[in-house]
């Protein structure tokens, strides 16, 4: 493709054009009068391309009764479209190297032992132009256990007034079903679970007595079931 670009008269400075291939341009230079030369050099521009990385997950989730326990490795795998880049994995806004691939086809040793929740970001450096290098991430989430009570009273007084399940607030797709003892549905989350059940039906106290729950951490997770008890 060829490509036209203008400097200004004396310009010590190039022109910079814009253009997303590979162009050919000509460079001719003009006086004060306007009077351009006879000749003209060929420049070719080649565009390096900036790589695309694949991530096997963008989330990962481990969960842990005890985060002091998290200490199982968990490798982090990204490709590159350029072979030829060099992929580096970085932990969080500290640019802590945790991961070098020699050669990008697979991005391993990025070998890491989570303590804490943390997004760790790879970037792709291309051998020829280090420019274009492009940058994705990982976000390795730490969750604790679901703690599930067995009895709450939602009796107004502002201590145990709420169906709370500790933990489940770290899944945003989080679902809860109530049920009766004769299988009727009295509660059903529509928020992720972000409003805990107070007790009620169709926004009457419901008495108490044993209920029981369906909890989905997330659409596709096994689900887990058990008994709640209302007391007052």
């Amino acid at each position: 493709m060829v490509q036209n670009a203008t400097g200004g008269v004396g310009s010590t400075t190039p022109p910079v054009p814009s253009t997303q291939e590979d162009s050919k341009y000509f460079v001719t230079q003009k006086d004060v009068h306007g009077c351009e030369s006879l000749t003209r050099a060929e420049q070719d521009v080649e565009i390096t391309p900036r790589p695309k990385i694949t991530v096997d997950q963008s989330v990962i989730v481990i969960e842990s009764d005890d985060p002091l326990l998290v200490s199982l490795p968990v490798t982090l795998y990204g490709t590159s479209s350029d072979k030829t880049a060099t992929l580096v994995w970085t932990e969080g806004s500290t640019s802590t190297i945790v991961g070098i691939g020699d050669t990008a086809d697979v991005s391993a040793p990025a070998t890491i032992h989570p303590l804490d929740s943390t997004r760790y970001y790879v970037t792709a450096t291309p051998v020829e132009n280090g420019l274009c290098s492009s940058t994705t991430s990982v976000l390795v989430k730490i969750i604790q256990a679901l703690v599930i009570p067995k009895t709450f009273s939602p009796n107004g007084d502002g201590v145990n007034d709420f169906f709370d399940i500790g933990n489940l607030q770290a899944y945003d797709n989080a679902s809860v079903s109530i049920f009766n003892r004769y299988g009727q549905f009295v509660y059903k989350s529509g928020d992720g679970y972000r409003t805990p059940w107070d007790g009620k039906y169709h926004n009457e106290p419901l008495p108490v007595g044993t209920y029981f729950y369906i909890i989905k951490k997330t659409p596709d997770d096994k689900p887990i079931s058990g008994a709640i008890s209302i007391v007052r």
